[in-house]
């Protein structure tokens, strides 16, 4: 395995490694279905099949801190040249998988290679129809595999990812090299610009842009829906709260970094009851069906409401609904009676990372519904992936299957309750005392 990064004005990374087959024990026959939406070729499905066991892991990431003393120090502690990143690969193996894994805290970036077209196979780590882009959207949290066809000239091919979101016009590059053509000086073509913008035509009817929720259709593969109806509904209003800084997702509670650090909730579930913590708490039960309802761009002072990517943890979600104004439904029943329009039953998408509705301009709201099954009890973070928001109290415990709770194993158990802050000064006083004292007690 080796490792080779890309940094731009030390601002947008790229971490390219070579993988391990993932499955071997998938069979091929299955595979072939998933493939053949690709070519119908067999030579085709085979390299397909051969490069999705082996594919080149592109790990997107923003360093915008570091100083040029601290770049130069991880240069030489990681012994890796940090701007030059190249992928190699050889015309004669037909096909190369990329998965691309956006870790970059705060940014949206969208990812091409240049004259290459892309087929997106894979979303969160579960397989979907496949679709062909020449460049695609993707948000902290979110992974994507592509499938590309090696057929051009043997040449240096750039792979570009400008940031696209709102944050600020950068851009990060590196290189898909064919085997014969490390010394080729041809130009590529891009499919998009420095800012993000399309370079070409077909960029702007071939591009993937998850934050367009009318044009996210990425069917699961195989085919994959959930219950008709659901046994629990939550609905959470979320944004800004109090002051440019602050996020909640229940109208004004905002859910600290170290919510319950004390006292984990894996361990003692029912800390929060009888409190004002529990309004950061949704309890379900095992095998239940739920839909958790968001609504967005309503609070006062947030009517202009920046995207947020909910990741929920322990489960995906199939996005089976949204729809524009405030959430005013007894239930997602009476909704889909109301707007049928507005819901997807039939094949909506399934991951575990969604981004809700950009609002540009006040509306009255915007909701959008997801819908889960519980079958993993225990304690699971529902949040938003941009780290400002996240850390601003945007995010909610969900307790899955309060009803079937795990069994903590004995070897990770813990052996006494944590300790309050009055037992910790009392602890510090009297390890104080007998330091003083030089054994004495207090």
């Amino acid at each position: 395995m080796f490792i080779k990064l890309v940094a731009p004005a030390d601002v947008l990374l790229v971490t390219i490694m070579d993988t391990y087959e993932i499955d071997p024990s998938r069979p091929k026959q299955y595979m072939t279905g998933l493939w053949s939406q690709i070519s119908k070729d067999p030579k085709d499905i085979k390299a397909m099949n051969k490069a999705a066991g082996n594919p080149k892991l592109m790990v997107l990431s923003e360093w915008t801190s570091f100083t040029s003393e601290a770049w130069w120090k991880a240069i030489q502690d990681s012994n890796l040249l940090i701007f030059n990143a190249t992928v190699e690969v050889d015309a004669a193996d037909g096909w190369v998988s990329m998965n691309f894994i956006a870790t970059q805290p705060n940014k949206q970036i969208d990812f091409s290679i240049d004259e290459h077209p892309m087929w997106l196979y894979e979303v969160d780590g579960a397989y979907v129809e496949p679709r062909e882009f020449v460049a695609a959207a993707i948000s902290s949290g979110e992974r994507f595999s592509v499938m590309v066809k090696l057929d051009k000239p043997p040449a240096r091919y750039t792979i570009r990812l400008p940031d696209s979101g709102a944050t600020q016009v950068l851009s990060g590059f590196g290189n898909m090299v064919y085997k014969g053509g490390e010394q080729s000086t041809r130009k590529s073509q891009p499919y998009v610009t420095y800012g993000g913008m399309s370079a070409l035509e077909i960029t702007d009817t071939k591009s993937y842009t998850p934050y367009d929720l009318s044009s996210d259709t990425m069917t699961p593969w195989p085919a994959s829906v959930p219950a008709a109806v659901a046994d629990e509904e939550f609905l959470l209003v979320m944004g800004r709260v109090g002051a440019p800084n602050k996020y909640t997702m229940n109208k004004k509670q905002l859910y600290a970094p170290d919510f319950k650090a004390d006292w984990p909730m894996l361990f003692y579930p029912n800390s929060t009851l009888g409190t004002d913590d529990e309004n950061l708490v949704i309890r379900t039960k095992n095998g239940s069906w739920v839909d958790l309802i968001l609504e967005v761009a309503s609070l006062p002072g947030d009517e202009l409401a920046f995207q947020h990517v909910m990741h929920k943890h322990g489960s995906k979600t199939w996005r089976i609904g949204s729809g524009e104004g405030r959430w005013k439904y007894s239930s997602v029943a009476e909704a889909i009676a109301a707007e049928p329009q507005s819901f997807n039953l039939v094949n909506p998408g399934l991951r575990d990372t969604w981004m809700t509705v950009f609002a540009t301009q006040p509306s009255g709201g915007f909701w959008t519904i997801y819908r889960y099954q519980v079958t993993d009890p225990g304690p699971w973070l529902f949040h938003c992936h941009f780290e400002l928001h996240m850390m601003g109290g945007m995010s909610m415990a969900i307790l899955d299957g309060v009803d079937a709770w795990p069994k903590v194993p004995r070897e990770y158990a813990l052996d006494s309750k944590p300790a309050t802050r009055w037992e910790d000064i009392l602890k510090w006083i009297k390890d104080w005392w007998r330091k003083f004292t030089g054994g004495g007690h207090p």
